[in-house]
């Protein structure tokens, strides 16, 4: 079984010794924000482009997509070679490129990241050979190839998207460059965190949640986040800042509209002081939360909902942007360096009947049920909705 089998089959990618054929990985190239690796793997028959999330962990999945052949494209797929491990060749009819095969300039070779850290660019010099982005992976969908013609079975062409996926390796290189300057890499979070200290009113303090909180060896340390506490006319507030230095996955995929109004995000909780000793548990949860669109493949936006029974008497936790909620309270954060609005999203713990509600009705209609629209997002232990 070899790396496009096991792909197939969700199953850990089995060693290239022992996998038949030749294969050698020609380039690698880690994500600063998750834990993805890339990498191109060159075999005796052709090219591929990888994306490995989680790399060795009993969760990890694969995405591929096809680069270009080496040898004669065959006029279907093999479907025995593909069962001894071989990265499959492109079928004749999808080939845009000579049919007896080709070879890359393998030194001209390097990967950029796009902004969100979960989907990758194989460049030759400056121009696109293969895309992988975060939606890969849907409905047969490998990539975009610069090789590939019309919608192939491994990689489908990629003139059409060219101008957009232009613009999105464009801006990905610009923003990784930016922070990879020196001393550059906290710019964001503290600007963000300057913010926040105007809102909060007496700073207490900061809580460092940069790494996730399982600290395996290939955490990222990119972006800096911290939790910034404090209290105000009776109420504690938590914070995050430097979460929005990275965009969220899968926006532009299933948000209409300009992606830019949402793909950034902080997270804040507030409680009243009786309840205080929520506060330190609820900043390792925002942690988790934090990293819960990275990990998972998705993004957190206004209404939305994840099952959470922490907090006793309460069966999950609604998100909800003071944008669209008229008198909620909000730090007011900056636009990011690319004009991309900053969304605070208040933590607020709902009830069972309240969240078989949102499923029911959805969180639009929820909401409309507020008791105090302009205070839900501050936790007294009581339900907000009026059901």
């Amino acid at each position: 079984m070899g790396i496009f089998d096991a792909f197939r089959k969700k199953e850990q990618p089995k060693p290239q010794s022992e996998r038949e054929g030749t294969h050698e990985v020609i380039l690698k190239s880690r994500s600063l924000v998750c834990d993805v690796e890339a990498f191109v793997e060159k075999s005796d028959t052709c090219y591929y482009f990888y994306l490995w999330f989680k790399p060795m962990h009993p969760e990890a999945k694969m995405r591929t997509c096809w680069i270009c052949n080496r040898k004669p494209a065959p006029k279907k797929i093999d479907v025995d070679n593909m069962t001894g491990g071989r990265a499959p060749m492109m079928p004749a009819e999808f080939v845009a490129h000579p049919i007896g095969g080709m070879e890359l300039d393998e030194t001209s070779l390097s990967v950029v990241w796009f902004e969100e850290g979960t989907g990758a660019a194989l460049l030759s010099g400056e121009e696109i050979l293969c895309v992988i982005p975060e939606w890969s992976g849907y409905k047969d969908f490998h990539g975009y190839a610069k090789y590939a013609k019309g919608t192939g079975p491994f990689a489908w062409e990629i003139v059409q998207a060219l101008p957009h996926l232009n613009d999105r390796v464009e801006m990905g290189r610009k923003l990784w460059n930016f922070f990879q300057g020196e001393g550059r890499e906290r710019v964001w979070m503290m600007a963000q965190r300057e913010e926040i200290l105007k809102f909060i009113g007496t700073h207490e303090n900061d809580f460092d949640i940069t790494l996730r909180q399982n600290q395996g060896p290939n955490d990222p340390t990119f972006p800096p986040k911290v939790v910034v506490s404090g209290s105000r006319d009776g109420v504690i507030y938590g914070v995050t800042a430097g979460v929005s230095t990275a965009a969220m996955p899968m926006v532009d995929f299933h948000v209409d509209g300009d992606p830019r109004e949402v793909k950034r995000m902080e997270l804040g909780f507030a409680t009243i002081e009786r309840h205080r000793p929520l506060c330190r548990p609820m900043y390792g949860t925002l942690c988790s939360f934090a990293n819960f669109p990275w990990d998972q493949l998705t993004f957190l936006a206004h209404g939305h909902t994840i099952p959470f029974r922490n907090i006793g008497g309460f069966a999950a936790m609604l998100f909800v942007n003071p944008r669209f909620v008229e008198g909620l309270e909000s730090p007011s954060c900056t636009r990011f360096l690319d004009g991309s609005a900053v969304n605070v999203l208040w933590a607020v713990p709902i009830t069972q009947d309240e969240y078989d509600f949102a499923v029911q009705n959805s969180s639009a209609e929820l909401l409309k049920k507020a008791a105090d629209a302009s205070h839900i997002h501050i936790f007294d232990g009581k339900p907000k909705f009026v059901l």
